[in-house]
């Protein structure tokens, strides 16, 4: 059916269909609320591939209880883009199944103005192409979950000046090939980071920052990493120690060292209650 409401706070445009979905989130200053489950391959309009970003200019879009957008690949600079200059929000939509293939140096979700913030939103997707970058500057995510596969992106560089709060990301086959790259470009609060089979490729020995900024109880996992043989990499953080910054490593190469300003711990210990609580972790 085609959607409902006028648009306000107060009677939202009602979605139900991918048609409608991408009309209603480009009007201005309009509330978007979607009322059912979406999927791309059900739209008669959906052709396979949209050539055009998810373009976001209204106040905000949400659902009541958590809606699946699913199936959606976008073959353009950004998956999302939030152009309008207000602080949106952007609440209890998952995006699975989705595919964002981009060119050079463009985010997946991209914010060009003001602060956007995800609320309880989930991410299933697979990024292909060059750029490794996930998120942009001026992005909050709050109670939210990742997977996220990369596909030939040759420098990873995830997270851009974004924050985390209650946040569970898991990454696939990032590679690292410069020390200038870190995971988390901003700050990260209770929040969990699990990379499988990261590559570490830097031209040569030195370090790379897990956080750029500042964190607050949170983790990081890196499963099955591999490090060239020329290399020695150590992973630390930028600025002050932090007694809640915990790294475990499964199958640890030599060449792969852990900075003193981070807390190593084995994987076992990191499922340890009693154990968390003895340094004072309670993520």
């Amino acid at each position: 059916m085609a959607y409902t409401g006028t648009g306000t706070e107060e009677d939202p445009y009602c979605v139900n269909t991918l048609t409608d979905f991408l009309d209603c989130i480009k009007k201005a200053d309009s509330y978007v609320k979607v009322i059912a489950d979406i999927d791309a391959a059900a739209d008669p309009s959906y052709t396979g591939e949209l050539t055009e970003s998810l373009e976001i200019t209204c106040k905000r879009v949400y659902a009541d209880k958590q809606k699946n957008i699913k199936g959606i690949t976008v073959y353009a600079a950004n998956f999302i883009n939030v152009t309008t200059r207000e602080n949106i929000q952007i609440e209890n939509l998952s995006f699975v199944d989705c595919e964002h293939k981009r060119t050079l140096f463009y985010p997946t979700i991209n914010a060009s103005y003001g602060t956007k913030t995800f609320v309880k939103c989930k991410f299933s997707m697979k990024m292909v192409g060059y750029y490794g970058l996930f998120s942009s500057s001026s992005i909050n995510f709050i109670n939210c979950a990742g997977n996220l596969t990369y596909v030939a992106a040759t420098m990873a560089y995830p997270f851009s000046n974004s924050t985390f709060e209650n946040c569970n990301f898991i990454l696939h086959d990032l590679w690292f090939n410069r020390t200038s790259q870190y995971l988390i470009a901003y700050s990260a609060t209770k929040s969990g980071f699990i990379l499988i089979n990261p590559k570490f490729g830097i031209g040569g020995s030195g370090s790379f920052s897990l956080y750029r900024s500042t964190n607050e109880h949170c983790y990081v996992v890196l499963a099955d990493p591999e490090v060239d043989a020329n290399v020695t990499v150590n992973l630390t953080q930028s600025g002050a120690a932090s007694n809640t910054s915990l790294v475990a490593i499964q199958n640890k190469p030599e060449n792969l060292t852990v900075d003193t300003r981070l807390i190593e711990v084995t994987p076992g210990q990191l499922k340890g209650k009693e154990y968390l609580a003895s340094i004072g972790f309670f993520p």
